[in-house]
């Protein structure tokens, strides 16, 4: 299985940034190393075929780094078709005004299997760019077990629901 479509966190940002693009689409060499605790962009090697992105999901589209990544994406790859994924009790929907009718917004919970297995099959993505988190450092002290909740069962909640929908 290619794991190089998917992308985690913060990890995930370096990522998107180095991701090499063509006219035909976004692509990923898929040989990056990511979860390598060595990673280092100048060693890795590139694939033999890269992949081209027609179709991309980005979770936490209503944050600051997925809406600034859909504002890219859209800018520099019109001929990808950018889907995302936001709470439907996300209040941080304004990040998304200037990209009104240029992506599509799938209001889904990262922590419930359905509502995400749901977004996953209706997006039917190339690439899942996964920025969803629960960033706020005071809250992850005021309220640890729900930041742990948002950032760790969201994220196994996606992983699964990517291998169950057959997404490669």
């Amino acid at each position: 299985r290619d794991h190089g479509a998917v992308f985690r966190g913060a990890h995930g940002v370096a990522h998107a940034s180095m991701m090499p693009a063509t006219a035909a689409g976004i692509v990923c060499t898929a040989s990056c190393g990511h979860g390598s605790s060595k990673y280092n962009p100048s060693a890795a090697a590139p694939a033999s075929a890269p992949r081209e992105f027609r179709r991309v999901l980005i979770t936490g589209i209503a944050g600051s780094g997925g809406s600034y990544l859909a504002e890219h994406i859209v800018e520099h790859h019109p001929e990808v078709a950018v889907h995302g994924i936001a709470r439907w009790h996300s209040a941080t929907r304004d990040n998304l005004a200037a990209l009104r009718g240029r992506v599509t917004v799938h209001e889904a919970d990262l922590t419930d299997f359905g509502s995400t297995f749901a977004a996953l099959r209706e997006a039917a993505p190339d690439a899942v760019f996964h920025l969803a988190s629960h960033a706020n450092v005071r809250a992850s002290f005021v309220t640890p077990n729900a930041v742990l909740t948002d950032n760790i069962l969201g994220t196994s909640t996606l992983f699964e629901a990517i291998r169950l929908s057959g997404l490669d």
